[in-house]
């Protein structure tokens, strides 16, 4: 139902969530790329195709674009990114 995943995307738990996601895949890995991979496994399960780390990757530099003048806008793109992934059906079933 589009409201449950819109209360899921608000929400502050999520948002924490990825937050601190956000923290331990800056510490963990070296590279956006690595980053990429490691997230999807954690969030999904699985890893991402080549499609996925290209649209990941899309998004960072727009998301990040967009928060420029900001405080820290590649770990803020990196927080919407994990967030889309923790709400997503992949996340939430396991096949």
């Amino acid at each position: 139902m589009p409201l449950q995943s819109l209360s899921r995307l608000n929400s502050d738990f999520v948002f924490a969530r990825a937050t601190r996601l956000t923290g331990r895949l800056q510490t963990d890995s070296t590279s956006d790329s690595v980053r990429i991979q490691r997230l999807f496994l954690l969030a999904t399960g699985h890893a991402p195709t080549d499609d996925d780390i290209s649209a990941a990757t899309r998004f960072l530099q727009t998301q990040t674009h967009e928060y420029l003048g900001q405080p820290n806008p590649a770990a803020r793109a990196w927080t919407d990114l994990i967030q889309m992934l923790l709400i997503g059906n992949a996340a939430l079933y396991v096949d």
